[in-house]
């Protein structure tokens, strides 16, 4: 269990950026996952990690095919102001559309062909939406990129992630980290109404629906028998400094510009996502514990400090209706999937009593994987301006009183 003292991203920086750990990551070959590498969070975490001697298995969109170059010389970059004309890693990457679960399927599957041993998975897609838009499958989009497409990524590198365990390659065991919002989401109470917000959809349901669902999934993962020498984390990052926003309105995007320059960096957060967890199972220090009321998931806050605040206030059968929920979800060929059972999403479309819903198209910006998405009422953008400001209240708030 980690202390109670909260380092500063300078001084994770400093007690893990050291010769010893990086040729021990370098030496091992220590594989990383990021998903969403191309920017944001995701592309400052794949920095450190490539920075810290870790081989980099980036993840992320191309649809033009002139990103890979691009992602690749920067992790090289990264990786050469470690270890200068030295030996370093080979970094990869693979294109994916984490809106397509069948996409996401394919490259898991292709990364444990390819390295059958992986060390860390790092998960920041998503978005931030002020309406409803469906994916080619029909579902939310927002609960694909921020849910199914996470849950299906972890489960389908699950082979590659317990030979890590059990070969003891990190000291404390290899992580899987869904940065999200841990400790921060109220729990969702319509979820067996209404699992996928098709009668029930608003800027804060989906956001407690897709938090919730996490806690839920990767708890179930945690609670398995053959996962047990891997960390499952669901972490919030807080208020960041990113260039998301940029399809809300004008007047939404000047307000969200205005407060982006009080945000924590990119860098910063990732030394706090990493340093708390997967550089201290890597040098052997304690992580943050796994919430008393949950089966091993460790719900962390922004600065790495371990949060008591988790939504697991139901019963054991709960869990395993939604855990079947995301089996069904999977693609009709992955043999993780129960084919017994009648897909739920078939029955909830069937169910839907609004008829066809809104197949506007999916709008996603080419220039990043976290995009925010304007188009919604004005009540749900105000209610986006409201969260915002309430968020970076409460964070400037918690700075000042750990300072």
């Amino acid at each position: 269990m980690t202390s109670s003292i909260v380092l500063t991203a300078k001084q994770l920086r400093k007690n893990y950026l050291t010769k010893n750990l990086l040729d021990t990551a370098r030496d091992k070959n220590l594989k990383a996952v990021v998903i969403s590498a191309s920017s944001g969070i995701g592309e400052a975490c794949a920095h450190r990690l490539a920075e810290q001697g870790f081989t980099v298995i980036a993840l992320g969109r191309d649809p033009t095919g002139e990103r890979k170059d691009k992602i690749l010389e920067k992790l090289m970059e990264k990786s050469k102001e470690s270890f200068g004309t030295d030996v370093i890693p080979s970094h990869e990457f693979f294109a994916v559309d984490a809106l397509s679960l069948a996409d996401v399927d394919q490259v898991a599957k292709d990364i444990v062909k390819k390295h059958p041993v992986i060390d860390v998975l790092v998960m920041t897609q998503g978005m931030v939406s002020t309406s409803q838009r469906l994916t080619k499958d029909g579902e939310d989009e927002k609960l694909t990129l921020h849910y199914f497409s996470r849950v299906a990524m972890a489960h389908g590198l699950l082979p590659a992630l317990q030979k890590s365990a059990e070969l003891k390659r990190m000291q404390n065991g290899p992580v899987v980290m869904s940065i999200l919002s841990g400790g921060v989401h109220a729990a969702y109470t319509d979820f067996q109404k209404d699992f996928s917000l098709r009668n029930y959809y608003s800027v804060k349901n989906a956001a407690d629906a897709a938090g919730f669902y996490n806690d839920l999934a990767f708890d179930t993962l945690a609670s398995q028998d053959a996962n047990k020498g891997i960390n499952f984390v669901h972490a919030a990052p807080g208020f960041i400094n990113s260039t998301w926003g940029k399809e809300f309105n004008p007047v939404l995007r000047c307000f969200v510009r205005f407060m982006q320059p009080l945000g924590r960096s990119t860098s910063d957060c990732a030394e706090y996502m990493l340093g708390n967890t997967i550089f201290s199972s890597l040098n052997g220090d304690g992580i943050p514990a796994p919430s008393s009321q949950s089966n091993g998931l460790i719900a962390m806050g922004d600065k790495g400090q371990f949060t008591m605040k988790y939504s697991m206030n139901h019963a054991r059968s709960t869990l395993h209706q939604e855990y079947q929920i995301k089996m069904d979800a999977l693609p009709p060929n992955d043999p993780n999937r129960n084919n017994n059972n009648q897909n739920s999403h078939d029955r909830n479309a069937k169910e839907d009593p609004r008829g066809p819903r809104n197949t506007r198209g999916n709008g996603r910006n080419e220039q990043g994987d976290m995009e925010m998405f304007g188009g919604g009422n004005a009540g749900d953008e105000m209610m986006v301006a409201a969260i915002i400001f309430c968020g970076l209240a409460s964070w400037l708030l918690r700075e000042v009183c750990l300072c």
